[in-house]
């Protein structure tokens, strides 16, 4: 697993303002399954990364940038 999708999550999310569970309320799933993803011990739909990128008003091509920096 690419250990940079958490990070990534977590810089958004952070930047965002937002808690794991706001995040987590957003997309339907639980906090845990959230912060999963932000520890790198799974990963999101692509149903989730679009209602990522939705909430913290971002491009996907941001997010994929962010995670090859």
């Amino acid at each position: 697993m690419n250990n940079k999708l958490g990070k990534t999550l977590r810089r958004f999310r952070h930047v965002s303002g937002l808690t794991q569970q706001e995040v987590a309320d957003v997309l339907s799933v639980s906090r845990l399954t959230y912060i999963k993803w932000e520890n790198d011990f799974g990963c999101p739909s692509f149903l989730h990364v679009y209602l990522l990128i939705q909430t913290y008003n971002i491009t996907f091509d941001d997010f994929v940038r962010d995670m090859i920096r």
